[in-house]
């Protein structure tokens, strides 16, 4: 039996419990939530006593090391996200203590191996695979090492008021929206014709900002971001609204005031202002970057590395700067 089947095996031994317990029971499910993300599901458990349906939701971990508490901070956006209250995870090799004091502040029930031992039984649990899923994404590849991130970290410290600690520090993948845009104009010396070109920008879906803009598309790489995916705030969709919002208040005002005004909600987003602009798709990717903590006294910040350019990223340093608290929070 492979890993893949054995972990399907678990998830299909753990909706039998729910069926056990009077519920109707599925499993590898897909919702959409209320921010338009889609969100896979283990296993999904319905009762209705002819007047209200309650639904619970389980995440199936059937790994070889304890769970983290990023795991249970992200469960518990995707029950926020899907308006679900009851969460299970159910863990083969049990939680750390940060997973735990975390499941009790958000109200998620943790199954842990004593848990599963006595709903299952110790000879089922025992066959159940215990090694870590590859989570496989598709965008920029890693091209920096830890090490050498560090060291560039290091070198962005600030030292004219006292020197800054780093408190924490760490690979992680940001979630970006990677945007295919048809850039068209008149041109032509004798008879204008329609000239386009095309631009590839990527935009963070933490922030929502810029983070890079070429003449050439990046085709992606398959990359193992093994659970140190940043939570997304803004949908995929959201760069696309944002550039069409501003190019049509651009062109709406004549005034040369009024266009001062507007140009540059335009040109942050990495659009030329001259030109009409087509969204011709949007994809998923990530992003590889180093994240670290910087404290001085009581106050924080981020800093954050460019692991595919190896560079600190200074706009992404100033956009991430106010998620501080949630990085800390998922990862920390």
């Amino acid at each position: 039996m492979t890993d893949r089947e054995k972990g399907a095996r678990f998830e299909q031994q753990i909706a039998q419990v729910l069926v056990s317990e009077g519920y109707e029971s599925f499993t590898n499910q897909y919702r959409e939530g209320r921010s338009g993300a889609t969100h896979e599901i283990d296993v999904i458990g319905r009762k209705s006593d002819g007047i209200a349906t309650t639904e619970i939701l389980i995440e199936c971990k059937a790994w070889e090391h304890p769970v983290d508490k990023d795991v249970v901070f992200k469960f518990s956006g995707v029950l926020t996200d899907l308006g679900v209250r009851g969460g299970v995870i159910a863990a083969l090799s049990g939680f750390r203590s940060g997973a735990e004091t975390m499941a009790n502040e958000l109200g998620i029930t943790l199954w842990d191996r004593d848990e599963i031992d006595r709903r299952l039984g110790r000879a089922t649990t025992a066959s159940l695979s215990l090694r870590a899923p590859t989570h496989e994404a598709v965008g920029f590849p890693r091209t920096l090492s830890a090490a050498d991130a560090q060291t560039l970290v290091s070198g962005a410290t600030r030292g004219v008021l006292g020197k800054e600690s780093i408190v924490w520090s760490e690979d992680l993948w940001l979630p970006i929206a990677y945007l295919q845009i048809a850039l068209t104009r008149k041109g032509g010396l004798l008879k204008k014709t329609n000239q386009t070109t095309r631009i590839w920008n990527a935009y963070d879906r933490v922030s929502g900002n810029l983070l890079r803009s070429r003449q050439q598309p990046h085709e992606g790489a398959s990359v193992d971001i093994r659970g140190r995916l940043i939570t997304p705030s803004v949908k995929i969709t959201q760069a696309e609204r944002d550039i069409n919002g501003a190019v049509r208040k651009l062109r709406s005002v004549s005034s040369e005031a009024a266009i001062r005004r507007h140009t540059p909600a335009v040109l942050n987003l990495g659009i030329p202002t001259d030109r009409q602009v087509v969204v011709e798709s949007a994809k998923e990717f990530v992003f590889p970057v180093h994240v670290a903590i910087a404290q001085r006294r009581q106050a924080e910040r981020l800093i954050v590395v460019d692991a595919f350019g190896g560079k600190v990223h200074e706009g992404l340093t100033a956009s991430l700067t106010p998620y501080v608290g949630r990085i800390r929070e998922s990862f920390g």
